[in-house]
């Protein structure tokens, strides 16, 4: 699932082998249930559920075929996970203080490359580049090339969503504006950068960050680690990190730093987060959270996930679980923000005088 060029062997026999032993002896407690939420231990950590096949003709088929699509758990639940039931019930539980004025912030197409050759590089930004390894390819992952398709991603969404909405793109996607920016004051916080695992071979030593820009950033290094996003202060339905934190292969270490990442993110004030168990592919990716936003309705986030990972499995060319598999959400499912219902027309949104970023930043 990690390389693209390999997409043939992956094997349906196994991923039914482990719904017959994982879900199928207990699924009679799902029936009539819509939605499932996991809390996953060890090297379940790097499975989406969604993925597993319960079509028993596929039980002996040990390679993938587009034209003998397996039958998915996608098709008949949506889940949830959490990295524990008391996080879970915290965050369920907890009272936020104010509702968010504006619907949605995003980042994305950050400058990774200084094409202009004029550009400085944040402080800090080379010693940290130098602690992880690349993988190449159109992938959100640890090359850094550009993503145009995250620029494509986010407007299409703000339309979808609809106003008060703020983005920031290239040179403004800083880590320094990110912090600086009253984040309190969005319902969904879309972020659509690179993802990396910074640090060496050991488990300990490793610690996922969010990139933003690499240049022009006087006063971070464009490196958003874990224990800083422990100190962010949020009131958000929804964070989304279209990006992904596994780095070489996927196993039981690299996603327990997504869950890390996802604890943080949850003490910080969000929700629920969305992020990615492996490498992903830059279109499928726009258009997979185009199509959740798209879905977002009052009553469930993991239904408007659900929806788009089968709007991917049902295009020809997108069926394989590597293009709608890696994305899965953690926190509480249901939506406290709907965006439709906070739209106002674009006139209500203009600022007269002072930049819209400035009025965003705290001093």
């Amino acid at each position: 699932l990690l390389r693209s060029d390999t997409l043939a062997s992956w094997d349906p026999s196994v991923a039914y082998r482990l719904y017959s032993k994982i879900i199928k002896p207990l699924e009679y407690f799902l029936v009539g249930k819509k939605t499932v939420t996991v809390i996953p231990h060890g090297a379940l950590t790097s499975l989406p559920f969604e993925m597993l096949v319960d079509s028993k003709e596929h039980a002996t088929k040990r390679f993938w075929s587009a034209g003998d699509r397996p039958s998915y758990l996608v098709e008949k639940y949506a889940f949830a996970y959490a990295p524990s039931s008391s996080l879970l019930a915290y965050v369920r539980n907890r009272k936020h203080e104010k509702q968010p004025g504006w619907n949605f912030v995003g980042f994305g197409d950050a400058d990774y490359t200084d094409l202009s050759k004029t550009g400085t590089p944040n402080d800090g930004a080379e010693r940290l580049l130098s602690a992880m390894s690349s993988t190449g390819g159109a992938t959100r992952s640890h090359d850094l090339k550009p993503l145009p398709g995250a620029r494509k991603e986010l407007t299409e969404i703000v339309k979808i969503v609809g106003g008060p909405t703020q983005t920031y793109f290239g040179s403004q996607a800083t880590e320094t504006l990110f912090k600086k920016a009253d984040l309190t004051r969005y319902g969904y916080i879309h972020l659509a950068t690179h993802g990396v695992i910074l640090g060496g071979p050991g488990r300990l030593q490793q610690r996922p960050a969010v990139v933003f820009s690499l240049y022009g950033d006087k006063e971070n290094d464009g490196f958003l680690q874990l224990g800083e996003v422990f100190g962010l202060k949020l009131n958000s339905d929804l964070v989304v990190l279209s990006s992904c934190f596994s780095q070489g292969k996927v196993d039981s270490s690299d996603s327990s730093m997504s869950q890390q990442l996802a604890r943080a993110f949850l003490f910080a004030g969000s929700d629920a987060l969305v992020l990615s168990l492996w490498q992903v592919n830059d279109d499928s990716t726009a258009n997979l959270f185009i199509e959740m936003y798209r879905n977002l309705k009052e009553g469930s986030k993991a239904e408007a996930l659900r929806l788009a990972k089968l709007s991917l499995l049902n295009q020809s060319g997108l069926s394989h679980p590597y293009y709608w598999g890696p994305f899965i959400l953690v926190g509480d499912w249901h939506v406290r923000l709907n965006p439709a219902a906070n739209r106002q027309p674009d006139e209500a949104t203009r600022f007269k005088g002072v930049s819209s970023w400035r009025r965003l930043l705290t001093f």
